[in-house]
């Protein structure tokens, strides 16, 4: 496959190389690709795939009322950009219970959760139930 300068890191054309790869390798070496990035996803640590999602949210811990941002969004959690003397009032465990837009359907979402992580920008939220209906392809994980 002929890539243009123009194009060729898009996600489309970067894609599209990586199939062309794959249709020209043998069955073994297809399924010790596969069992080799399985692997490689399992060292992130991540169970779902994210997706960048710059979004208002509002959430509640301790019966307070908060407003952020979110960077980022799976089915089991998202990240919340925070100033460092808002961070201070959390601790990893406290139950949060936030409202945001879904970033597919542009429902309105309610989910609890709890306070999964804490670091210096923001704070990990792990949902309790997970967050149904939300595709995040394969090109957009992080």
């Amino acid at each position: 496959m002929i890539i243009s300068p123009k194009n060729k890191n898009s996600i489309s054309a970067v894609t599209a190389q990586i199939f062309d790869i794959i249709l020209k390798m043998s069955f073994e070496d297809r399924r010790n690709l596969l069992k080799n990035l399985v692997a490689k996803q399992e060292e992130t640590g991540r169970k779902y795939n994210r997706k960048h999602y710059l979004m208002k949210v509002e959430y509640t811990v301790h019966d307070t009322l908060y407003t952020g941002f979110i960077s980022n969004i799976s089915s089991g959690g998202l990240f919340i950009d925070c100033p460092t003397d808002k961070i201070n009032r959390f601790s990893t465990g406290d139950v949060i219970t936030l409202t945001f837009n879904h970033p597919d359907k542009k429902l309105h979402i309610k989910i609890t959760g709890e306070i999964a992580r804490i670091v210096d920008n923001g704070f990990g939220v792990s949902f309790d139930k997970l967050l149904h209906d939300l595709v995040i392809p394969d090109d957009m994980t992080l």
